[in-house]
């Protein structure tokens, strides 16, 4: 039971007014801004009066929205700020009291604020999937028709996605805040990974070169990432078609740039860098290593 009670104040820690609205408030700002430069605009830029037309348009850059904002940068970054807050917030004041007053075992402190957050951030995943699915419909003026196969096909997938993200951030973040002992180091420490997945966008796009000639792919966090999302819908059945690439191309590298000569988005290829399998169990190393690393720390320390 002591998981449960962790759990629950926790997730009553991070259901606070202020801290979702000072993350809402410019998420729906920059997804607006971005929604609105996506959708057609201009008189001329249709994207098809038929269902089968506005479906493609909607799934490609329902992916877009989602890979870049909806589950990725401002989720990541939000849960490292949630791991500072918690567990690093009370690891830098010794206030873990709960390990006094209760009997509580210290693995499950950890757990329950693991699972705290993470479920914290799946919510906050599913409302920026909504809100962002929401604005393109509205822009673009889509017909409800299309969005069952396209956004409705794309949810469960990308939800999974969302938990895995979700989860090696906190993972990392609660193993810093074990380590530090301090609330900005942990909360600075976890954001690299959103930080990384951000600069890496603009060195493919204008350094590619660079980028395949160094393997920066490497280290590229959002190569890993885009790995993950494409082997995550595939094994749930809802393969990415080579039609809804492009976004994907953009944002995480994991797709070859068409050759002039053959220019539509079925000429995408996997660019084959790191196996896309290999990247998968890569970020699932680094997430049950940091967990098993926050724990082993968090048995040693004194409270």
């Amino acid at each position: 039971m002591g998981v449960i009670a962790v759990y629950r104040k926790t997730f009553a820690d991070l259901s606070n007014p202020k801290l979702l609205l000072a993350y809402f408030i410019p998420f729906l700002g920059v997804s607006i801004f971005l929604a609105l430069g996506i959708a057609p605009t201009l008189e001329g830029e249709a994207i098809g009066h038929t269902v089968a037309q506005q479906e493609a348009w909607l799934h490609e850059n329902f992916i877009l929205m989602s890979i870049f904002l909806g589950v990725a940068i401002p989720l990541l970054a939000l849960c490292a700020v949630f791991c500072g807050l918690t567990l690093g917030t009370e690891c830098e004041r010794g206030s873990l009291r709960i390990l006094l007053s209760k009997p509580v075992k210290r693995w499950e402190v950890l757990l329950g604020t693991f699972l705290g957050i993470v479920s914290f951030a799946l919510i906050v995943a599913l409302a920026n999937l909504l809100l962002t699915a929401v604005m393109l419909i509205q822009f673009a003026d889509i017909r409800a028709s299309a969005i069952p196969g396209s956004v409705f096909v794309l949810l469960p997938g990308t939800m999974m996605f969302a938990l895995l993200g979700a989860s090696v951030v906190t993972a990392v973040g609660l193993a810093l805040a074990v380590v530090t002992k301090d609330r900005l180091q942990t909360t600075l420490g976890a954001l690299v990974i959103p930080v990384l997945y951000f600069i890496y966008i603009p060195v493919r796009i204008f350094a590619w070169d660079t980028y395949e000639t160094y393997h920066l792919y490497l280290f590229d966090v959002s190569h890993h990432f885009g790995h993950a999302f494409v082997v995550i819908h595939r094994t749930i059945g809802t393969a990415i078609p080579s039609e809804s690439r492009e976004p994907l191309q953009l944002w995480t590298g994991i797709y070859r740039f068409p050759d002039e000569s053959n220019g539509s988005p079925g000429s995408l290829e996997v660019t084959g860098f790191v196996p896309m399998e290999i990247s998968v169990l890569l970020l699932l190393v680094i997430l049950v290593g940091s967990f098993t690393v926050a724990i082993r720390q968090f048995s040693l320390m004194d409270v």
